[in-house]
């Protein structure tokens, strides 16, 4: 079968996509400044990474691995965010209904709604930011699986009123709460 992955430098830099048909920048960008670092620092193979980026392909398609690094550090960060709070408020509400969770995914979109708004259609920021904040940070921390994970367990305590009212709200609280997040920062930046 041989190797479906490979690590390569981009031929054209100026003409890689992500997957989803839009371009992505050449070299610059916030990586610009770590290449720098890295140089004086005398990492020359790290720093070229960081400037110039580098790329997985699999079967033809190119994903830029510098997107993927910043993807994951937001994760950590988001997924530890998750977890304190569900910690925290495990402790402090007890563990019936997963207050924690429902809180977090409307949380979550609200922040996404808001976070979107702002780096991508108002201050058209860098793809590397917006993979950081919005696939990173709050990916990690929306928690999805978990939900789904709590209905099932709320099914089989056959509490079927708080696993319907808990699917309903999260699902109608959150893409509120993405609209919110849209809505207050046009209006705050109109």
């Amino acid at each position: 079968m041989g190797v479906f992955w490979t690590l390569n430098r981009p031929q054209r830099a100026t003409n890689r996509h992500d997957g989803c048909g839009r371009r992505l920048p050449s070299g610059g960008g916030h990586g610009a400044w770590v290449a720098g670092l890295l140089e004086a620092l005398g990492d020359a193979k790290m720093a070229a990474f960081w400037h110039g980026g580098w790329e997985i392909a699999h079967r033809g398609m190119a994903v830029d691995l510098k997107l993927v690094l910043y993807a994951m550090a937001g994760g950590a960060l988001g997924s530890g965010t998750r977890h304190l709070i569900n910690v925290g408020m495990g402790r402090w509400l007890g563990p019936g209904f997963p207050w924690w969770t429902f809180g977090i995914n409307v949380t979550g979109c609200f922040f996404m709604g808001v976070l979107i708004e702002l780096l991508a259609l108002r201050f058209n920021s860098s793809n590397e930011l917006r993979t950081f904040i919005a696939t990173g940070i709050l990916g990690g921390y929306t928690t999805f699986s978990a939900f789904s994970l709590d209905f099932v367990t709320l099914m089989g305590r056959q509490e079927h009123a708080a696993a319907a009212f808990y699917v309903l709200g999260s699902v109608a609280l959150s893409l509120v709460a993405v609209y919110a997040g849209l809505w207050l920062i046009r209006t705050m930046l109109a």
